[in-house]
């Protein structure tokens, strides 16, 4: 008659002494070792025979389990690839295409050509004043207003009548030329206020002395250094 599976899984099972840790068989009684008395062979053995197949099933799936974690995120790392490159080519997007008609006013103002300048006038010639009355000599020279009855002057020069009225016509001219503003000549037999025998080479007409007094400084710095200030009344 065949022996059972369990009892040849009992012959084959080693146990160790509890006493000295020495080996021994199921069926021993005593250990060769130490000679202390082992415990029940039966008991001991069919605890000790019960374990070890377990352990080494659990051994033996531990190369499956590693296997399985590692094939799981191999798939797991290549979903969320293909589902980023999938987003990614998502987010592209293709140009519209220009519809057919005018483009719309914003285009229009960007195209639009810039204004023309304006046409710049031509430089039109200064006006030349207008050249006053010559004396007989051929000067500038102004006349005192025939309605005026009063007002200030800045004397240039005083001319003896002896002289003649050409002597104060030069130095009227003279004093147009060094650009010295309306200049003229006074006759002493008209006005009153000068003094009598001589003509008056005038600069400027006034109304108040202080506005002639402001004129002095201008005829003494174009060489009229005798200059004054005179009123002038008929």
């Amino acid at each position: 008659m065949a022996a059972s599976p369990t009892r040849e899984r009992e012959e084959r099972v080693e146990l160790d002494c509890p006493r000295c840790g020495s080996p021994h068989t199921p069926a021993q009684e005593y250990c060769l070792e130490c000679g202390d008395r082992l415990s029940t062979p039966q008991s001991t053995a069919t605890v000790r025979s019960a374990r070890p197949p377990a352990a080494r099933r659990l051994v033996a799936a531990w190369p499956l389990l590693v296997a399985l974690v590692v094939a799981t995120l191999a798939a797991t790392v290549v979903l969320i690839a293909e589902r980023t490159e999938t987003a990614a080519n998502d987010s592209i997007i293709a140009p519209l295409p220009r519809p057919d008609g005018p483009p719309p006013e914003e285009e229009l103002a960007e195209i639009e050509p810039p204004p023309e300048a304006a046409p710049t006038r031509a430089a039109q010639p200064a006006r030349r004043p207008r050249p006053r009355r010559p004396d007989a000599a051929g000067g500038a020279i102004v006349q005192w207003p025939a309605g005026r009855r009063q007002g200030f002057t800045v004397v240039l020069a005083s001319i003896p009548d002896v002289r003649g009225r050409g002597s104060a016509t030069e130095s009227a001219q003279a004093a147009a030329r060094a650009g010295l503003p309306r200049v003229g000549i006074l006759n002493p037999n008209v006005f009153s206020s000068l003094h009598p025998g001589y003509y008056v080479v005038f600069n400027g007409i006034h109304n108040s002395r202080a506005a002639a007094e402001r004129a002095v400084d201008a005829a003494q710095s174009a060489g009229f250094d005798d200059a004054y200030v005179a009123e002038v009344a008929r």
